[in-house]
């Protein structure tokens, strides 16, 4: 089966995130800046397209978790940069009409690179509540495929697939949230999450469906512990 080549560019974005985040310390060192954990319940449901995908295939939302850290440093004012780096599950159910359902499980390692905008003053030495937005890109590799629950319906028999070579390894996501502080420690958010790129390949997911795009899509309620 042919191997999916992962994209120069993607490979690239992904360097440059870390590069960014190497060179942000010294500056750190020296200007405001916050550090926490992350943890959150991801409610997951890809976005699908193509012709397969209108009466055929359709998908449902399952519940993952997310999981990592943060760091904020502050730039002017209201504005802050928030880099993140996250272990994040993909759950959802897949079925295709009248053959089978089936419970797909993908996990992946993401590093949101996101603007922050607080609407209260004084964030970083104040305990009143306020709130915020973030807005920004996500570089994500996968971490791991798994694919469990299948569920053939009558005599139908699946074409065996390898998931890991017809699932894309890497992703470029936009992200948007907007949540409130809860003092000077804890924030909860709303987060939306949309990938740019079709991570289905061919013969892809189901070699009977090749006109199938999957894109990464999801909705996650976040909780932020800092530490300073």
């Amino acid at each position: 089966m042919r191997r999916v080549r992962q994209p120069a560019y993607i490979g690239r974005g992904l360097r440059s995130a870390f590069v960014v985040a190497l060179l942000l310390v010294p500056s750190m060192a020296r200007a405001e800046q916050r550090f926490g954990l992350e943890f959150a319940a991801n409610f997951n449901k890809p976005a699908l397209g193509g012709t397969d995908a209108q009466g055929d295939i359709s998908d449902a939302r399952k519940v993952g978790v997310l999981l990592g850290g943060f760091a904020t440093l502050r730039l002017a004012g209201p504005i802050s940069l928030q880099a993140e780096v996250l272990y994040a599950q993909k759950r959802f159910e897949v079925k295709d009409s009248g053959e089978y359902t089936a419970t797909e499980k993908w996990d992946f390692i993401e590093v949101p690179l996101l603007l922050r905008i607080d609407f209260q003053e004084n964030l970083y030495r104040t305990s009143t509540p306020g709130a915020f937005i973030l807005f920004g890109p996500g570089f994500s590799t996968r971490a791991s495929l798994a694919e469990t629950d299948l569920k053939p319906e009558q005599s139908y028999r699946r074409v065996p697939v390898d998931l890991n070579q017809v699932i894309r390894s890497s992703d470029v996501d936009v992200i948007a949230a907007i949540g409130i502080t809860m003092g000077r420690r804890f924030e909860m958010e709303a987060r939306y999450d949309r990938g740019l790129r079709n991570l289905n390949t061919v013969p892809g997911l189901d070699p009977e469906d090749p006109d199938l795009s999957i894109k990464e899509q999801s909705f996650a309620i976040v909780a932020h512990w800092t530490f300073r």
